[in-house]
């Protein structure tokens, strides 16, 4: 993001820059994982496109990648630089070569596999100095038993694919059971490796270099439109993205099997099509493709691991694709707030509700509205609530009454705890309402931000007043306790202003409150009624009226 903005400051450019910027007609971008990512897809993008002003990355340099022999019968630790469908497995690239020097190191430290030449290893009479040293379990020379060999490069291949939190589950488990036992050298020996492998799994590994080609995609209903976003991983490459925005009066399922037929029968078809949700007629559409490509493809909806991470960056390009084109600059806020918050969704539309009392009297309820990022003081809503029951009952009340006649909010908020964030998961629960839903808690104590509790589970979130998004929470949560107050206050004035009225015979709260309705005040009311003007009441009340005012010895 810098270095775009960088192109456009008022500072001086080289030659090449001028020309450049002169061209440039629209700025597009695609959202990667982490910045070793980013990286290396944008050296693929430039040897795939070759653009005129990138002179750097057109030469045919190629990052280092591990490489791990596992056809062997005793695999080896390599490095190259061009993989190869040669059987073995491989991992990278890597962009820094010191992280890659430290990930070896880590590697042998833990593993004790193997790095040298097959020549040299099938020619050693003893074990070299990494034996001695514990980097290698010594092969070579007979110093291990190949299945325990083979067992410590499968736990190598597990941690370099992602999937090490499994195998530190099961070591912690031996780990336990040795101290149990009181052997205590081996708890520790375990307890080591266990740390080698969190460390190893820090490290950043952006794909591997052969595999299937994929699409993943993520869509998301707005209304009657759907917004989609299609990834291309080409031999594990991130090779670019596709967006569409379609009009379609249908179901998600109906819609994702309309848009798999029609997309496929004009564009190349992957191995493996990922989605967030099964398509309708999905055995159909695989059948279709599969008579399309002439081979057999795989439509999934993946759980865990790699290919629910592709899908999570294509939803993350979504995201970022509908701020840019249709909320502008509040895009910016609500894709901070999604990730921020770990919502569901964007939330477009935001909805706070703050319930208000004064002594238990005059309890009122309100709801505050924003939408794309704009505050819509027009859809105010304020609730007069029953008398006698406390905040949490309030709430209950306020929520049966509007949202059975309204649509749920992408994200609904309530001024409060987390009784109140209860009260909020039962009502929605019990309406199958599967929106984000939160509450907003005050803190208490100085210097402490105020929090909010998100979902069934709570969780809690503190609102650091320093980022924009949390201002904005915190305006909205401000203005829905402003509007409630301002409510509560305006009822009360008006009960005080019929309470005097009430003190008249033959005037009660529904006569009373029809009076300040027309009048304003029961001063305007007591000035027509001196004047002998008609005020729309019978003759005995007027009488007592008047009777009231020379009792009560009012000059008006």
């Amino acid at each position: 993001r810098k270095r775009v903005r960088s192109d456009f400051g008022e500072r001086a450019r080289w030659l090449k820059e001028v020309f450049l910027v002169r061209e440039i007609r629209d700025l597009d971008y695609i959202v990667t994982r982490n910045e070793v990512e980013a990286l290396i897809l944008e050296g693929n993008l430039i040897k795939r496109y070759k653009p005129r002003y990138n002179v750097l990355l057109k030469d045919d340099k190629h990052y280092p990648f591990i490489k791990v022999t596992v056809k062997d019968r005793f695999p080896a630790l390599r490095i190259v630089r061009r993989p190869e469908l040669d059987g073995s497995a491989y991992f990278g690239p890597f962009v820094s070569s010191y992280a890659l020097k430290e990930l070896l190191d880590v590697l042998k430290k833990t593993f004790g596999i193997r790095s040298c030449s097959d020549n040299i290893f099938k020619n050693r009479s003893r074990p070299c100095v990494l034996f001695q040293v514990k980097r290698c379990l010594g092969p070579c020379c007979g110093k291990v038993d190949e299945e325990i060999y083979r067992k410590a490069v499968d736990e190598m291949l597990e941690v370099l694919s992602g999937r090490g939190k499994t195998l530190i589950d099961i070591l912690k488990k031996e780990m336990e059971e040795a101290a149990r036992l009181l052997k205590f050298e081996k708890a520790a020996f375990l307890r080591n490796r266990i740390a080698s492998i969190e460390k190893l799994m820090s490290f950043q590994v952006a794909y591997r270099p052969f595999g299937h080609d994929i699409d993943a995609i993520f869509f998301q209903k707005r209304e009657n439109q759907y917004h989609l976003c299609l990834i291309s991983v080409n031999q594990g490459k991130i090779i670019g993205k596709k967006e569409y925005e379609m009009e379609f009066h249908g179901d998600e399922g109906f819609f994702l099997n309309q848009f798999l037929e029609r997309f496929y029968s004009y564009n190349p078809i992957p191995d493996e099509i990922l989605v967030p949700t099964e398509p309708a007629g999905k055995e159909e559409i695989e059948e279709f493709l599969k008579r399309t490509k002439g081979k057999r493809v795989k439509i999934k909806v993946p759980k865990r691991g790699d290919k629910l991470s592709l899908i999570k960056l294509a939803e993350e390009n979504l995201v970022e694709s509908i701020k840019k084109g249709i909320f502008g600059e509040k895009g910016e806020l609500l894709a901070s707030l999604k990730r921020s918050l770990s919502l569901k969704r964007l939330p477009e539309r935001i909805e706070v509700i703050d319930i208000s009392h004064m002594g238990g009297r005059f309890r009122v309820g309100s709801v505050v509205v924003a939408e794309k990022g704009e505050i819509k003081k027009e859809e105010y809503r304020s609730y007069h609530l029953s008398q006698g029951f406390d905040d949490l009952e309030g709430l209950k009340e306020l929520l049966e009454r509007r949202y059975p006649k309204h649509p749920f909010p992408d994200l609904l908020l309530v001024d409060g705890g987390r009784g109140h964030l209860e009260v909020l998961s039962r009502f929605l629960e019990a309406l199958g309402a599967g929106i984000d839903f939160g509450a907003i808690a005050k803190s208490r104590a100085r210097g402490v931000p105020d929090r909010v509790y998100l979902g069934r589970q709570g969780r809690m979130i503190r609102l650091d007043p320093s980022r924009k998004e949390n201002r904005f929470l915190l305006k909205l949560r401000d203005e829905a306790h402003r509007f409630s107050n301002r409510l509560r206050e305006v009822w009360k004035k008006r009960e005080d202003l019929t309470s005097e009225l009430l003190n008249i015979k033959g005037i009660g709260e529904k006569r009373a409150k029809d009076i300040i309705k027309r009048f304003g005040s029961p001063q305007e009311f007591f000035k027509k009624v001196e004047k002998g003007e008609d005020v729309g009441l019978p003759k005995n009340v007027v009488e007592e009226v008047k009777r009231y005012l020379e009792k009560a010895g009012h000059s008006h």
